[in-house]
């Protein structure tokens, strides 16, 4: 059903998330996102912070034994925190699905501060608007990660896995070189009361410095960037409309709706196990056994195809997926695909089978989305 914008704003506001206490981890934590880039919001050391990462920054190390949630694991990148003049002591949010933005006022000992922020939906920026009432100050200041991968906290080092350097912090710019090549960048500016944060990663190559620069340098103005951000959630929002009776149900289906689009898009990676919001977990990789299946499911029921990364990817891999089969006949290989249950993310199809470097392809075990060789 297709319904006008006035129309859908008002089922969607009856719908919108609340919050009347602050948020103490990603379980119950607002988030935002474009498929890209996301940003999870809750406390971390008495600070309400900005859970920054992205979807395509993984490692990149290779090796005949080192396990892929190892070398090739997602890679945490930081948080954006806000340090107040005095304690935390309260909040009253809102995650507003239609114009999918958290808006909302902090409580401090000391006064309040309002927030209004959102990831901007086709560009790779998180716009966070933060003003400060009362005796109360705000500043804030980004914390990045360390770039290893997450499934370290449950399982034994293996052997040859290399230590990616510290970052590199040089004013509002964080640098991380990887070992095995690439850059992932952060940079942010801000204008008044709002902050621009953007992350670029890139591979093989160390340009992603000058991405995030020219992200922010044609990112136009704060004005422009709220209306072309809401225009994409409302188209979305009006392709989207389903009316059911009972009001429960009614709200369930629009968040769910709100959800995918923020994790996924048909030109970003197929979702890992925690989409674009990388957190603690031993499972920092997309598995294709049954949670990839899961998280893409609604996505064809309501006719969005621009989510669609998995038949994207699919698609563009074809070829690889079929030099998975196993050569006993020609037969079997123009007839048949075969991938292995879990792969990093970004996926890359850049092997070329014939020409792999990797030992994997020639004993038949390929994960068909090589990020190494070709």
């Amino acid at each position: 059903m297709t319904m006008d914008d006035a129309m859908t704003k008002r089922m969607l506001d009856r719908c919108d998330l609340h919050w009347d206490r602050l948020p103490q981890d990603f379980f119950e934590a607002p988030f935002l996102g474009n498929g890209g880039l996301g940003a999870a919001v809750y406390v971390v050391e008495d600070r309400l912070s900005f859970i920054v990462n992205d979807s395509r920054y993984a490692d990149h190390q290779t090796g005949e034994d080192l396990p892929l949630l190892f070398g090739r694991s997602r890679l945490p990148v930081g948080r954006l925190s806000v340090r107040t003049r005095g304690d935390l002591v309260g909040a009253r949010l809102v995650l507003g699905l239609h114009d999918a933005t958290l808006r909302g006022t902090v409580t401090t000992t000391r006064g309040v501060f309002s927030i209004d922020a959102y990831v901007h939906a086709t560009e790779d920026l998180l716009v966070v608007d933060l003003d400060p009432a009362g005796g109360e100050r705000v500043e804030v200041e980004f914390e990045p990660a360390t770039a290893r991968s997450p499934r370290l906290d449950w399982n034994t080092r293996p052997e040859g896995l290399a230590t990616n350097p510290a970052p590199v912090v040089t004013g509002r710019l964080v640098e991380q070189d990887l070992v095995a090549g690439g850059r992932t960048a952060t940079r942010w500016v801000t204008r008044r009361s709002t902050v621009l944060l953007t992350v670029a990663h890139t591979f093989p190559h160390r340009d992603a410095s000058r991405v995030t620069q020219s992200t922010l340098e044609h990112a136009g103005g704060l004005g422009e960037l709220r209306r072309s951000h809401r225009r994409w959630w409302h188209h979305l929002y009006r392709r989207s409309a389903v009316i059911l009776p009972d009001a429960r149900l009614q709200s369930f289906y629009w968040t769910q709706v709100y959800k995918i689009a923020s994790a996924t898009r048909e030109d970003r990676p197929v979702m890992a196990t925690t989409g674009p919001w990388l957190e603690r977990t031993p499972w920092p990789a997309t598995w294709w056994n049954l949670n990839t299946q899961l998280s893409y499911w609604m996505i064809q029921a309501t006719g969005h195809r621009e989510l669609d990364a998995v038949t994207r990817a699919i698609s563009e891999g074809q070829r690889n997926l079929a030099l998975n089969v196993p050569s006993s006949t020609a037969t079997t290989r123009r007839s048949s695909a075969a991938r292995r249950r879990t792969i990093s993310a970004p996926i890359r199809w850049a092997c070329r089978g014939r020409t792999c470097r990797m030992s994997a392809w020639r004993r038949g075990t390929c994960c068909g989305v090589c990020t190494t060789c070709g």
